[in-house]
């Protein structure tokens, strides 16, 4: 399994998203990480970010547009943690692909099934909601008078609820 990173526009001026491309078994996966980052300070023969440098070796003060660039210990130590947490979802990727494996007889996952284990794995805490379950929540808090009117800042009465109520 190879895991790389990359920019999703690597022109752009501002942050811009990251996205690890994973390989594996002739497959390819596109999996947006939830990570973002100016693209003056990613390298993409190493795959990490750092400070820029030129050709030489010395660290650069502006970019190619004449933009500042900040080169401070502090960003140094940004970019350190940055590249800590990218070392952790590729982890968290590699772990997912290998319980996946365990689980069905060493079997690799497609990447139709591999790509919503990962976002799964990675977005931990959020779950997918259907309209049923909203649904069944927003009566539940109507009735309970939990329920703001969004135009009057005030809880909506539980007899508005009436309405909700089959039988």
């Amino acid at each position: 399994m190879n895991i790389k990173y990359y920019l999703k526009r690597p022109e752009a001026i501002i942050p811009t998203s990251l996205y690890a491309l994973i390989n594996y078994n002739s497959n390819t996966v596109k999996v947006y990480i939830g990570e973002s980052l100016l693209p003056v300070y990613w390298n993409p023969e190493t795959n990490k970010a750092e400070l820029p440098r030129n050709e030489k070796g010395v660290l650069l003060k502006v970019d190619k547009k004449g933009n500042k660039i900040i080169t401070d210990k502090a960003k140094k130590l940004e970019l350190d943690t940055f590249n800590v947490r990218l070392e952790k979802i590729s982890g968290t990727i590699k772990e997912t692909f290998k319980d996946y494996q365990n689980k069905n007889d060493h079997a690799s996952p497609s990447p139709a099934v591999l790509k919503p284990l990962i976002e799964k794995a990675l977005k931990r805490g959020i779950e997918n909601t259907t309209f049923l379950d909203y649904f069944q929540g927003f009566v539940d808090r109507t009735f309970a008078g939990e329920r703001i009117n969004p135009k009057s800042k005030k809880a909506v009465k539980k007899s508005v609820g009436k309405g909700y109520k089959t039988t």
